[in-house]
């Protein structure tokens, strides 16, 4: 079987990963041994096969999982791997095959292993969502947490954090297990009502502040100070994939900031480019405006792969990111 994710709402995309790997762990390996994340970006097909051939002694069945297989610099994978899938379906119907990647699958017309992905019958799109759609993600993810918005509370926080549904789930998190600790006579049933300056103490500034001091201490090379920064972030109960995710988002915001800055074009321009909130191009501006293009690609490279690494379970946040810094 082939389950094919995609598409940049990478908070939900997630989401569904995290559902698919717990059925799996329920239904048919209850440790999870039968599990294996490939990098898409360095794998090949023989790895995937021996994936997909190696055996467990509590699971004949194996949960393989392909993360960004686009990004692959060896090109001739993409029509190899979708020969290899369609000589091996019967053989690997046992077996569960997960894609998950980021792309918005524009311009991908011509990917051979992207048009046979799509036509599987496991299918799901996650695409951006637009204001209304994040309104309405806002008011639901409250309420699963336990909590009651007003639209007038929604529309504050959308305007605050834009689409970064990581960053509304964190503080959303934060705000409610505080408040239920102020009211623990409430039942686990009961919702948690949001006081209007209950928002207003969102650490939304203070987060932004903090990410944009610990790009720029990156970015500016100050070793001491970004150690210094990711110390207090990491004290301060950061959880580890929401802090690099906002680090490596604010990097690639750079990047195509400073992109369109060297194409000479205007903050409107480069906003409605890039298809983010003008006010998050304009807090990028001056940032970018220090860096050079080919420096921020070097830097959020290096991100990227210590993503990866994260992700398959083949580095360590702190430490690995802390060698980063240190090597700048």
């Amino acid at each position: 079987m082939i389950i094919f994710i995609y598409g940049q709402n990478t908070f939900n995309s997630q989401q569904k990963l995290q559902e698919l790997k717990a059925k799996f762990i329920k239904d048919i390996d209850s440790g999870g041994d039968s599990i294996k994340v490939l990098d898409g970006a360095s794998t090949s097909v023989q790895d995937i096969s021996q994936a997909l051939g190696s055996s467990s002694l509590f699971s004949s069945k194996r949960l393989i999982i392909v993360r960004d297989i686009v990004t692959n610099k060896d090109k001739t994978i993409f029509k190899n791997l979708r020969d290899y899938l369609k000589k091996n379906e019967e053989a690997n119907n046992d077996n569960i095959i997960i894609f998950i990647d980021e792309h918005s699958g524009e311009k991908m017309g011509r990917n051979v292993l992207w048009q046979y992905l799509l036509k599987q019958q496991f299918v799901q799109n996650f695409p951006a969502l637009n204001v209304s759609q994040v309104n309405q993600w806002i008011g639901q993810r409250a309420e699963k947490h336990g909590a009651i918005l007003s639209s007038t509370q929604i529309a504050k926080i959308s305007g605050t954090f834009a689409s970064n549904l990581w960053q509304i789930d964190n503080e959303l998190n934060k705000i409610i297990h505080y408040k239920r600790g102020l009211n623990k006579d409430l039942s686990k049933d009961e919702k948690i009502t949001i006081a209007d300056e209950d928002l207003d103490n969102m650490s939304s500034g203070k987060v932004d502040k903090n990410i944009f001091a610990l790009t720029d201490a990156i970015g500016n090379k100050n070793k001491r100070l970004a150690l210094v920064l990711l110390e207090q972030e990491m004290e301060a109960g950061m959880a580890e994939t929401y802090l690099l995710h906002m680090i490596v988002r604010q990097f690639r915001i750079l990047m195509q900031v400073r992109q369109g800055l060297d194409s000479g074009l205007a903050q409107a321009r480069i906003a409605a480019e890039i298809k983010l909130h003008p006010y998050v191009v304009q807090k990028s501006l001056q940032q970018a405006r220090g860096f050079s293009l080919e420096f921020l690609k070097n830097i959020f490279l290096k991100l990227i792969e210590l993503d990866k690494g994260l992700k398959t379970g083949q580095a360590e946040f702190k430490v690995s990111l802390g060698l980063l810094i240190a090597k700048l």
